[in-house]
């Protein structure tokens, strides 16, 4: 998909993204309110490594969900972001419930931070990441 200079998607892209270690900050901090005794192979949430880790995955989600909106397609979250997940975080003992409760949490963070047009513009991709990682919990 194309888009002008005008496009809405590519503005909603262009003010997100230099936000994105924030927001991915918040979220982590969020989902360690909710799950402070989470323990994954590499330790608890607030170990160095796994903080670090976690808000780069909390990252790499933001950038699959804009992605998606600049494609106009789903396809990316559908075909690389989960399968990478499913191969990657059973195998580190990251649960389901931690994934979907982090992309619920990245989604009530973007919308916070967007003008009611650009929430239009995302609820469908949004949707569908929720849809397929709430999938993966039960």
């Amino acid at each position: 998909m194309e888009h002008s200079v005008e496009s809405p998607y590519l503005e909603l892209v262009r003010q997100m993204l230099p936000q994105s270690k924030d927001i991915a900050k918040t979220v982590f901090r969020g989902m360690v309110q909710l799950n402070p005794n989470h323990q994954s192979r590499r330790g608890g949430l607030n170990e160095p490594g796994v903080t670090a880790s976690t808000i780069r995955d909390i990252q790499m989600f933001q950038g699959y969900l804009l992605l998606c909106i600049l494609e106009g397609s789903v396809a990316s979250i559908e075909e690389e972001l989960v399968p990478l997940c499913v191969m990657v975080f059973p195998a580190i003992d990251v649960t389901w419930e931690l994934v979907n409760q982090g992309t619920q949490l990245l989604i009530e963070e973007l919308i916070a931070r967007m003008q009611p047009e650009q929430i239009q513009i995302l609820y469908p991709y949004a949707r569908s990441m929720r849809y397929f990682f709430a999938e993966l919990c039960g």
